[in-house]
Formats: structure tokens, C-alpha cells, sequence
């Protein structure tokens, strides 16, 4: 009885065949790379989440700083290492001209290198993107001297395009850029390292960072797009999304003065006293208007009075007409219409 149990036992084993074994490995090769997908992504996203983090922390100190110095901050050295640099993070370069020094790059009139948190007042890995990577720092160097304050500069500086559209418009550039050179490192400098990563085979990313870098007395470096008063990066590339991978976070100058507050800034320019921008006419007479100290028109909120008295015919309201500096350095009162001047001549 018992060789007869132990026999029916035998017999009833039976072995996978080779096409169940191959089913069974193929169906366990797809979940595996399905947990090893989803656990790739969580990493990116995690590390995309802190490279946002950190932009938001800086732009909330170049505020801070704005406020405080009238002007942007010139780039640090891209080229330092945070391992063995004690000035990493600091900017030691002239206002205006900032490519003065090791590993801050000129090309055209912009400047590029990292973000110069020590003269921000913020930790040196905020310098970083998530990915152990430098933020790329570029900035139309007007902007980080007393060059600020003025109209003209408002349309010069970094054109920002979605592939080959542009999302600033042409008479307000971005004033500055900070660019996450994402999960490939393309073109980035390594944290700890001088040294900048390999390039980038797509176009859209080849434009974010500069090539052929000259260091020492002459700081040179060549962007792939650019114009003598403008410079072109990519925020993104529609047609090769699922490759590009950089993050760009950028701000024109009149985003950032209303996002601090910080219209007493923009000075008016100069009214002329002929025919041109912000002239004013009564009767046919142009007129010439006592504006504010230096090359400047006026300051925020401030009236100007002009020195031409209201012809014959145009007094009975005032004898000098005024008009105050508005928003963004525009003139509140402007053009060749009576009716815009704050306190006008009239007939």
C-alpha cells in the first residue's frame, strides 16, 4: 500500500516545459523593468522638485539683493570646485563687466558662470541643481551696474524660445537666466569639478550652454545663437521633448520689478524738446522740459515742469504745463496730445 502512494506521488509530478519557463521570464523581465522605470522617474522627479526648489530660493535673494544694490549681481566662477574652493559662490568680477576673472565667460554683452550665492546670503549647494550640477548663471551685464535704471536697456538682453518661437517679445528681453542643465548633464560643470561635461548632440541644448571657453585674460566664450545686443537660449524644444531635458528659469526686467516692488528703479529718460520719443507739442511749439540730474528725465513718481511757457492762446488752465515718470520709465504724459500732459496748456 505504501509503494503504491509513494508511486501515484511520483507519476503526478510534472516539470515546466521551455516555452512556460520563457512565458514566465518574459512576463517577469516586464515587471522588473516596469518597477525599475518607475523607480528611475521617481529619482528624476525628486531631483527635478529640488533643482526648482533651489531656483526659487535664488530668485527670491536676487530680489533681495536688487533691492538692496540697485543693480544685479555679476556670476561666480563656474570653474570652482565646492570641495576645495573657499571662494566658491562668491562673485569678484566689476560691475558692468564682470568677465574679469577666471571662469566667468563674456560673449557679446552678456556674461555667463554660476550663481554667486555667498554674495546672496545663501548656502553654496543651493548653487546646484538636484542632479550635483552648477546652475548656469547668464546675464545681460547692463543690468548688474547702475545701467539698470535706464528705458534703453529694456529691449537688450536674452531672447528665450520654445523651440523657435519666442516667449519674450522683442522690446523686452529677459534680463538674466539660470539654467539646470537636467539629468543628462550636458554642458553642465560638475559641483566639484572645473571641468565642463560633453556636449550635447541636440541643437535645443547646445544653445544653453557656451563653447570654446577662454579663460584667464581674455574670458571669451561662444554661444550658438546670438547678436551683438542679445543672446538666444532654448526653454524648451517641442520637437525633441522627450530629449531635452533643461530646465530655464528666466525673468525680464520689468517681471522683476513688479515681482519686488522695486519701480523707483526705472528712471524716465530725457524729454526732448523736438520732434521724437516723448515729445510734447501745444500750438505747434515743442517743448523743453526741466527733467532730472545726469542723463536721466526723472524718477519714479516725479514731475517735471517744463521750462517752455504755454503760447498765446494755451493759459488758461496753467502757465507751465508738467508731467509725472510712470511705471517701467514711461512718461505718464506723452506724445503730441494736450490731453496726456499731467497739468497741460490749454486753449
Amino acid at each position: 500500500m505504501k509503494s503504491f502512494i509513494r508511486k501515484k506521488i511520483i507519476i503526478g509530478k510534472k516539470a515546466f516545459s521551455l516555452i512556460e519557463l520563457s512565458v514566465a521570464i518574459v512576463v517577469l523581465s516586464i515587471v522588473v523593468a516596469g518597477m525599475l522605470s518607475v523607480s528611475t522617474n521617481a529619482v528624476i522627479n525628486d531631483k527635478t522638485k529640488k533643482s526648482k526648489d533651489n531656483i526659487d530660493l535664488i530668485y527670491s535673494a536676487l530680489g533681495t539683493y536688487l533691492l538692496k544694490n540697485g543693480a544685479m549681481p555679476c556670476p561666480a566662477p563656474i570653474t570652482s570646485a565646492r570641495s576645495t574652493d573657499v571662494n566658491y559662490g562668491y562673485a569678484t568680477g566689476s560691475s558692468g563687466i564682470c568677465a574679469d576673472q577666471d571662469g566667468v565667460y563674456s560673449h557679446q554683452n552678456s556674461v555667463y558662470g554660476m550663481v554667486p550665492v555667498k554674495n546672496l546670503g545663501l548656502a553654496s549647494d543651493v548653487a546646484e541643481d538636484g542632479f550635483g550640477n552648477k546652475f548656469g548663471y547668464l546675464i545681460y551685464k547692463d543690468f548688474t551696474s547702475s545701467s539698470f535704471g535706464t528705458a534703453s536697456s529694456n529691449a537688450r538682453g536674452i531672447d528665450i524660445k520654445n523651440n523657435t518661437t519666442s516667449l519674450v517679445a522683442s522690446t523686452e528681453l529677459a534680463m538674466f537666466a539660470i539654467i539646470s542643465y537636467g539629468a543628462n548633464k550636458y554642458g553642465a560643470f560638475n559641483a566639484n569639478s572645473g571641468s565642463q561635461n560633453s556636449a550635447s548632440t541636440l541643437a535645443a541644448e547646445q544653445a544653453n550652454y557656451p563653447t570654446n571657453l577662454t579663460d584667464e585674460s581674455v574670458n571669451t566664450a561662444a554661444f550658438s545663437t546670438s547678436t551683438t545686443d542679445k543672446i538666444t537660449i532654448n526653454a524648451s524644444s517641442a520637437t525633441t521633448s522627450s530629449v531635452f531635458d533643461d530646465i530655464v528659469f528666466f525673468k525680464t526686467r520689468n517681471d522683476m520689478v513688479r515681482d519686488f516692488n522695486a519701480l523707483f528703479l526705472i528712471k524716465c529718460p530725457v524729454v526732448p524738446d523736438s520732434a521724437g520719443a516723448n515729445s510734447v507739442t501745444f500750438g505747434g511749439t515743442y517743448f523743453a522740459w526741466s527733467n532730472g540730474a545726469g542723463t536721466y528725465g526723472g524718477e519714479y513718481g516725479e514731475a517735471a515742469t517744463s521750462s517752455t511757457e504755454c503760447p498765446t492762446g494755451w493759459k488758461t488752465t496753467v502757465k507751465w504745463p508738467t508731467r509725472r515718470c510712470g511705471a517701467f520709465g514711461q512718461w505718464e504724459a506723452g506724445g503730441t496730445n494736450p490731453t496726456n500732459i499731467a497739468a497741460p496748456c490749454t486753449q
